[in-house]
């Protein structure tokens, strides 16, 4: 997903969150803005940009936007900046690198459902074509 869509989805929903927060309506926050409840609406599912009415609603809300860099393994997202761990260093960095393998498909992680062999996939499907036959056969599926 392109970058712009995922910052204008989640500035969206920070947005969302404190109006929701304050228990304001979106005719309120037009009101203050000076754009549409539309408009507004708009912003908060993340379906129009423009840094005017960005500006505008951290202004009102008083906020700020703060960027942090995360790290991305196979869709896990961690903070960089993590708080400190109870964890050993050592058994900390053998967790990061466990989480690589895993995504990198080189080690199994425990709750990653194991892949079908291409001989499973195929009697799978065979097993799926059988029943669809069968039924077109007793009438049931047309």
């Amino acid at each position: 997903m392109p970058i712009r869509h995922i910052l204008k989805r989640q500035l969206g929903q920070e947005f969302h969150r404190c109006r929701k927060k304050q228990s304001l309506g979106l005719q309120a926050v037009a009101d203050h803005t000076g754009y549409s409840w539309q408009k507004i609406d708009k912003v908060e599912i993340g379906q129009t940009f423009s840094w005017d009415i960005y500006n505008k609603l951290l202004n009102f809300y008083n906020k700020k936007i703060e960027l942090t860099l995360v790290d991305s393994y196979c869709g896990v997202t961690r903070r960089q900046e993590e708080k400190p761990s109870a964890l050993p260093a050592d058994e900390r960095n053998s967790e990061n690198q466990l989480l690589k393998e895993v995504c990198a498909g080189k080690a199994k992680h425990e709750d990653a459902p194991d892949r079908l062999s291409d001989d499973d996939e195929e009697k799978r499907r065979r097993d799926k074509e059988k029943k669809t036959e069968a039924a077109r056969e007793s009438g049931k599926l047309f």
